[in-house]
């Protein structure tokens, strides 16, 4: 990504990359950012948690983290990044 997340170009340029894989996404956003205050929740938030239920509906059988071997902070979760990896025919 170019920009930040917090930026409007990196919002838009994110809210992109997710439109190619669900189309409802503009939707959703929308009606997220309508329903709660900017106090309470912040525009790139509403897009963490798009990002993250897309990752998770589409990429189910095709998880995988950074690092391969996480380490784990005090309450025991591994501390990564998880992403989808599409499988390339």
């Amino acid at each position: 990504m170019e920009y930040k997340k917090s930026r409007t170009e990196g919002f838009n340029e994110r809210l992109d990359v997710i439109r190619n894989v669900y189309g409802g996404c503009e939707e959703l956003v929308k009606d997220a950012l309508s329903k709660f205050k900017r106090c309470d929740v912040a525009k790139d938030d509403v897009l963490d948690a798009l990002i993250g239920a897309v990752t998770a509906r589409f990429g189910y059988n095709s998880l995988k983290t950074i690092p391969d071997a996480p380490e784990r902070d005090e309450m025991g979760l591994p501390m990564e990044m998880v992403y989808f990896l599409p499988k390339l025919d």
